[in-house]
């Protein structure tokens, strides 16, 4: 940890231990220090989401074979890029309209198009996005 959010920490741990402190007898402790009984409830939410995701994906491949134009790099970098694309308005009008037909968004049928495209060029029909 740096100095910043050590100084956090600390500042929560005192804030919590003063609210617990204040709080009378019949008061019950999931009532005491509400910030922090919501940062315990997301996080014990994100451990259960991990945990369902890590035995759902257990089987899935470990690494698709792309990049297949050059050779993927030994270390995955943090460099990422985006490229900006215009989408047609029938092609959008045409997008929006199956997004409603199938009670989804736009970004899940990207997300489809996606997973489609990845299995043609890694030649298999399991795809984990």
């Amino acid at each position: 940890y740096d100095d910043d959010d050590l100084t956090a920490h600390h500042a929560n741990f005192v804030d919590m231990a003063e609210a617990f402190i204040a709080a009378g007898t019949d008061v019950v402790v999931g009532d005491v220090h509400p910030d922090s009984a919501r940062e315990g409830e997301r996080r014990r939410r994100a451990a259960a989401q991990l945990a369902y995701w890590t035995d759902r994906l257990a089987d899935s491949p470990d690494l698709l074979d792309l990049p297949t134009d050059r050779p993927r790099p030994a270390r995955i970098g943090h460099v990422r890029a985006s490229h900006e694309i215009t989408v047609e308005s029938a092609s959008w009008a045409a997008l929006e309209r199956l997004a409603t037909d199938r009670a989804t968004t736009r970004f899940v049928v990207f997300e489809s198009v996606l997973a489609v495209l990845l299995s043609r060029l890694a030649t298999t029909d399991d795809v984990s996005i």
